[in-house]
């Protein structure tokens, strides 16, 4: 990963996620650079719109996404297993209305070796892709 920059598009801004195939997650932020977060460190990754690079270094936020953040990471934290349903529940109750909806909400479960997803918050219509 040292070797690689990632830039943004022209006109676009973009946060990616990363995940390997034990669990291990990687945010790239461009211009920031990039973060790993060890399956042995948490069992799950958040990740919102704002810039979690900057929130672990000790920015204050205040909106941008840090109170639906904070919901998640409250509900994940009390929760001792979570499986693909329960996640999508999750994701349903944080996601985003008005100019900046919800497009794209995903779900990666190890166990299974598949990605779950869903577009423009239907979340009654969860589509799959199988490694």
């Amino acid at each position: 990963m040292d070797t690689i920059e990632i830039v943004n598009g022209p006109n676009q801004s973009t946060h990616n996620m990363v995940v390997d195939n034990n669990g291990n997650t990687w945010v790239i932020e461009p211009g920031r650079g990039y973060m790993k977060n060890s399956v042995k460190e948490s069992q799950y990754f958040i990740m919102t719109n704002f810039s979690i690079m900057d929130f672990n270094m000790g920015k204050k936020y205040t909106d941008n996404g840090i109170e639906r953040y904070n919901l998640v990471n409250n509900m994940l934290s009390k929760s001792k297993t979570i499986n693909v349903k329960e996640a999508f529940k999750i994701l349903e109750k944080v996601k985003q209305e008005g100019e900046w909806s919800t497009d794209f909400s995903m779900v990666y479960s190890k166990n299974n070796n598949t990605v779950y997803y869903c577009y423009k918050s239907n979340f009654n219509e969860i589509l799959e892709y199988k490694f």
